[in-house]
């Protein structure tokens, strides 16, 4: 089963991934309040995707990202904001594909969420 690390300094936000942002998604999710949490995370277990808000305390996710682009399978990394980051500063830096932080855009990430993982299948059940 995928696994999903989704971080944000919003504790409440956080929880509403499992419960109802990501409900219907096939992938166990895991969840850190900062950068420097994430990426405890990240030393000990293997993820399929990642995604982030870019400002927090204790390392943002411009730090996170920096440290994610080093690893080997790199997972793939999205940003969910209600910050002043553009999406073109965000895919200068590496970011795959970024959601602003309304209804809509939560919808749009667990339709893309959703669409990515059944591509990964298809080009293992296609290409090994």
């Amino acid at each position: 089963m995928p696994k999903i690390l989704v971080v944000d300094h919003d504790t409440s936000l956080l929880e509403s991934y499992s419960t109802e942002i990501l409900r219907g998604v096939d992938a166990e999710v895991l969840t850190a309040e900062c950068g420097e949490s994430a990426w405890e995370i990240l030393e000990e277990s293997a993820v399929s995707m990642i995604i982030s808000e870019m400002k927090m305390p204790c390392g943002g996710g411009d730090w996170l990202l920096k440290r994610v682009q080093a690893l080997d399978p790199q997972p793939p990394f999205v940003v969910v904001s209600s910050g002043p980051d553009g999406p073109s500063r965000l895919f200068k830096l590496g970011v795959q594909c970024c959601f602003p932080k309304t209804q809509e855009g939560f919808a749009l990430l667990t339709d893309f969420v959703k669409l990515w993982f059944k591509r990964d299948q298809l080009y293992r059940s296609t290409w090994g």
